[in-house]
């Protein structure tokens, strides 16, 4: 501990005592092998954003025990950490009071709509935690409570799927991005609905479980016709107006399927809808190509 205390100190951290707590419980055969300050800078701040014990009871109290954080691929606003419910390994998810709420409501409506279950739609089913005896609260890298994490009382608990596409090798298989396709085409028509554009569609929210993947995060979430508040610019059409509408999320499907064919640049970069299209004309697997193609134009034939 004395030499992570050091590789701290060059990076300017003076560690507060309930990060080296966490640490200790969570990070203690890590710490003893760190020797870069980067590195140890990384393992502080992972440390930082795991719930303090008084959450930690809160959310026993639901039978619900939770770990350390959860390492996604795409930086998020969100704090998401490795929980368990019955045995069962899941992710929670927590964020603003406004994000929670907002997901939430879009959840609700969704499974409103019909009595279906969102997993046979390849949607990812999230579960809505209400926390009425206690509020969400993670310390930041001075030991405070982080805002604007402090006084959350709403978690959402998902399925711990085994990755996201984002971890994928490209390019993938004809034969498995044609599967991916539909089965988000099939998650992109139920979501349009329900009166919503999902407007975020890119790998890091497709999640795997097997052999089928299903379509996740809500956060962006936006009912059809209303101002778009939220989105991720290198995948948004960059001559689309920030409202929601059906054609963005297809655009925003073709984008994704075409990075994880090799048939564009990854990380990409931002494209209009005329770069997409031609991007999409290009592609020399003519059963690939079909398939955008008919997306399109079952969006225009209002499917």
């Amino acid at each position: 501990m004395v030499r992570f205390r050091s590789l701290l100190a060059s990076k300017g951290i003076t560690p507060s005592q309930p990060v080296i707590m966490q640490l200790v419980k969570n990070f203690a055969s890590a710490i003893a092998i760190v020797s870069e300050a980067d590195i140890a800078e990384a393992l502080y701040y992972s440390a930082s954003r795991i719930p303090r014990s008084a959450t930690e009871v809160v959310l026993k109290k639901r039978g619900i025990s939770v770990a350390q954080p959860y390492q996604a691929s795409d930086p998020s606003k969100a704090i998401l950490m490795h929980a368990f419910r019955d045995g069962y390994p899941m992710i929670l998810k927590v964020s603003s009071a406004a994000s929670v709420q907002h997901e939430a409501h879009v959840i609700k409506d969704m499974m409103d709509f019909d009595s279906c279950h969102l997993s046979e739609k390849y949607l990812c089913h999230i579960e809505v935690l209400e926390f009425e005896s206690g509020s969400i609260e993670l310390t930041d890298t001075s030991g405070s409570i982080s805002v604007p994490f402090a006084g959350v009382r709403q978690g959402l608990l998902m399925k711990h799927y085994q990755t996201s596409l984002a971890q994928c090798k490209i390019p993938l298989p004809t034969d498995v991005l044609l599967r991916f396709g539909n089965q988000l085409k099939v998650a992109i028509e139920h979501m349009h609905k329900t009166g919503y554009c999902h407007l975020d569609i890119k790998p890091a929210n497709i999640f795997l479980l097997e052999h089928d993947c299903f379509l996740g995060d809500y956060g962006a979430a936006t009912k059809i016709g209303e101002d778009v508040t939220e989105l991720t610019r290198t995948y948004y059409p960059t001559d689309l107006p920030a409202r929601a509408e059906k054609k963005t999320d297809f655009l925003l499907l073709a984008k994704t399927l075409m990075e994880l064919f090799g048939a564009i640049q990854s990380p990409v970069a931002p494209m209009s809808t005329d770069d997409i299209m031609e991007a999409v004309g290009n592609i020399k697997d003519q059963s690939v190509k079909d398939f955008l193609l008919a997306c399109f134009d079952d969006d225009q034939a209002g499917v």
